[in-house]
């Protein structure tokens, strides 16, 4: 290669050694790809909790739904499970009766209580394996049958259907009022005859 300019500061004597370097010996000043930016996949724990929130929502927008199946086999759980509180409750009042009392008497107590705790438990063992299994199917079945999203208004139909057909008894349907269902009908025939 030949010099150029003979008067150039790196072709001086005083000057050797520094010639200018090759630009592809020169080391890049940053890194390749130093500029992009790549989104973070870890949350922050404020993201987090509102992620957990809102799947409790929906888990428990899910358990609303799907909470009372239109089955007779739920209902006769329920009805067996309504049955020991209620009666867990009167054994506990009429026990506590007994404990109330300071003489030799407050020792039958534990023949009311013994059978109120025990009823108590059933009925806990009722309601979390038995009654929880008949939703939990109900729900599989629901969702199997209807999509995801379409399950919990085919469940809400299929509950009012059941409610027009067994209807619920009130308290005043047990001193001689009449039936939801009875009131529903009558309701009917007034606006069939007009």
């Amino acid at each position: 290669m030949s010099q150029r300019n003979p008067m150039n500061d790196r072709y001086q004597q005083e000057n050797l050694g520094q010639t200018r370097k090759s630009a592809a010996s020169l080391k890049p000043k940053s890194k390749a790809a130093a500029s992009v930016r790549i989104a973070d996949n870890k949350k922050t724990d404020k993201q987090k909790r509102e992620a957990a929130k809102a799947r409790r929502a929906e888990a428990a927008e899910r358990e609303r739904a799907f909470y009372n199946p239109p089955t007779e086999r739920f209902h006769k759980l329920r009805r067996l499970w309504l049955i020991c509180i209620f009666g867990a409750i009167l054994l506990t009042i009429i026990g506590s009766f007994f404990i109330a009392r300071a003489d030799e008497t407050a020792v039958y107590s534990w023949i009311f209580l013994v059978p109120a705790y025990i009823a108590i438990g059933f009925a806990m063992w009722l309601d979390m394996s038995k009654i929880r299994k008949v939703r939990i199917a109900y729900q599989e079945e629901m969702v199997k049958k209807y999509g995801a999203k379409k399950a919990a208004e085919k469940a809400a139909e299929e509950v009012a259907a059941w409610e027009v057909e067994h209807p619920r008894w009130t308290l005043s349907s047990l001193f001689g009022g009449k039936k939801k269902a009875d009131a529903a009908a009558a309701e009917e025939e007034t606006t069939d005859a007009k």
